[in-house]
């Protein structure tokens, strides 16, 4: 599966969280009339929780997504972007609320007022930045190697010679490997292969009645 390895999950976060912080913590103050560093604190405190939990979500979002569609996180469509960020705010308005009533000693109102202008604006900002990173540092598909066959071209001149010699089709070309890199060759094509052996079958057969 193509999917981003832990290191990329952590950066990811980090980043994210790191831009949500500088963006929040002057609306915070702004609206609890409270000085910068407690805001920055109250703020901090949060974005340790989602930053434990956002690599979680986007995960479980993110292979839920390649398991049902097949599809990237990197391309992943507009729509589906949405409800990305909507339910990753949603999951951490319910994570953090305790933390806004029990440790930073708000009232459940304005906790909750609290919460869902976080929601509003970290759904947006989510949207916003993850479209963003997905541009910048998008997932690397994973490429299946070519099956290879286990004969080299050697074996297989080998192996057609012995059918012409056995069946008096005639001599292989000299380069056996160039014929097959602009023709396949009758004795290994599956689809005729039936046919070819019942033909010569019946040549042989007449041979040696004759």
């Amino acid at each position: 599966m193509a999917l981003r390895n832990f290191r990329e999950r952590v950066f990811q976060t980090l980043s994210f969280e790191f831009g949500g912080l500088i963006a929040v913590t002057p609306i915070y103050a702004a609206s609890f009339h409270t000085p910068a560093v407690g805001s920055a604190s109250v703020i901090a405190m949060l974005s340790v929780a989602v930053i434990i939990w956002s690599p979680l979500h986007n995960a479980v979002f993110d292979w839920a997504d390649l398991r049902l569609t097949g599809r990237l996180a990197s391309d992943r469509p507009r729509g589906l972007r949405m409800v990305h960020a909507a339910s990753h705010e949603v999951t951490s308005l319910i994570l953090t609320m305790p933390l806004l009533v029990f440790v930073a000693g708000l009232e459940v109102w304005h906790a909750l007022t609290l919460e869902i202008v976080l929601t509003a604006f970290y759904t947006i900002y989510a949207y916003i930045f993850h479209l963003g990173y997905d541009r910048l540092r998008p997932v690397a598909p994973q490429v299946a190697a070519p099956a290879s066959s286990d004969r080299q071209p050697d074996q297989i001149a080998g192996i057609c010679s012995k059918h012409h010699a056995t069946f008096g089709t005639g001599n292989p070309p000299a380069s056996h490997a160039d014929r097959h890199q602009s023709q396949r060759c009758r004795c290994h094509d599956p689809d005729i292969q039936l046919q070819d052996f019942s033909r010569d079958s019946d040549r042989l057969h007449q041979r040696r009645n004759a």
